[in-house]
């Protein structure tokens, strides 16, 4: 019985901020509005943010097999990526991309490379790579 009322109590709180997210005014830019936060973020807030998608996408997707495979080695690997090569990448590239998305008004990675390179073909290009990167049984095809 306490499980299910924290459950509901979970999911009227999940309907309460719904609805009054719902609610609030619509921007110029729903598009922006959504996927950026109203390019509200501050970049402490922003590099959390990636920071805790990489390492989750890491830690549950990556350090299991990786586990499997080798074994305990595995742990001091996934604490020098989590304490160095993730939050240095972040803050080196991260930051730079994040100021240039926000004065261009860039949303997507597609629209900063055809703005850089002036070429609107390079979408395409980008998609199948992103494609095949994330589909890892048509990569080893």
């Amino acid at each position: 019985m306490i499980p299910a009322l924290f459950v509901f109590a979970y999911l009227a709180i999940v309907i309460y901020i719904g609805v009054f997210a719902f609610r609030r005014k619509v921007g110029e830019h729903p598009a922006e509005d959504y996927f950026l936060a109203n390019r509200a973020l501050g970049q402490f807030v922003f590099l959390l943010s990636l920071f805790g998608t990489n390492m989750t996408a890491f830690a549950i997707l990556g350090s299991s097999g990786h586990a499997f495979s080798n074994g305990v080695v595995t742990y001091p690997l996934m604490a020098s990526s989590s304490a160095l090569v993730v939050p240095l990448s972040l803050f080196l590239i991260g930051t730079r991309v994040w100021a240039l998305g926000k004065r261009y008004g860039f949303i997507t990675p597609v629209q900063m490379f055809r703005d850089r390179w002036e070429c609107g073909h390079i979408g395409t290009v980008i998609r199948s790579c992103r494609r095949r990167c994330s589909c890892p049984t048509s990569s080893s095809a």
